[in-house]
């Protein structure tokens, strides 16, 4: 009987793995087809339904693998933020004191190993995967910016432009994001 116990566990573990794995498809899924069955428009002017389906896309997309920081917690003066976006992004509108450390920019950090460094980009996907390369190279303090700018934006936080100016005006990175934007 003890065989059958965990012969039992172990199935039961591989299918709650499998069931995991195509709930996040179904989370992908059902977030993508709220967007496209009841229209952009209905979407945007309903800002719980929009909030809902944008966290949905958001959780289903990241890993996890680099502990998230939520906008009331960003400390804009004593963290190093980075932005992982394009400089094109970057200049339509970034953090206050945002660094741009985008592809493009492949510039060594001169800042200590235990900082405390948050990065960001438009969703939070290319922050992450940024995010694991300085804990991969010895950073032991790396957090990502839940919601990246968009959620930054959609919680009344301030952004500004390429001249330090406060701005609305966020780039989406693609027209699909930008329909996350209030």
């Amino acid at each position: 009987k003890d065989n059958g116990i965990h012969l039992t566990y172990d199935i039961n573990f591989e299918k709650c793995f499998i069931f995991a794995n195509i709930t996040r498809f179904k989370k992908i899924i059902i977030a993508v087809g709220i967007t496209f069955l009841f229209g952009t428009t209905f979407i945007l002017y309903v800002p719980s339904i929009n909030e809902v389906a944008y966290h949905m896309l958001v959780d289903s997309t990241l890993k996890e693998s680099v502990p998230y920081i939520y906008g009331k917690q960003v400390d804009i003066d004593n963290n190093v933020i980075l932005d992982i976006r394009t400089l094109e992004e970057y200049e339509v509108s970034h953090l206050p004191n945002a660094i741009w450390a985008g592809k493009e920019n492949d510039e060594i950090l001169e800042i200590g190993k235990d900082a405390k460094i948050i990065v960001y980009c438009s969703l939070g996907k290319r922050s992450e995967l940024k995010g694991e390369q300085l804990i991969e190279s010895g950073y032991t303090n790396v957090y990502n910016l839940y919601g990246g700018i968009i959620e930054w934006h959609n919680n009344g936080m301030t952004t500004i432009d390429s001249n330090d100016n406060s701005t609305e005006t966020i780039h989406p990175y693609s027209w699909f994001w930008g329909l996350w934007i209030q």
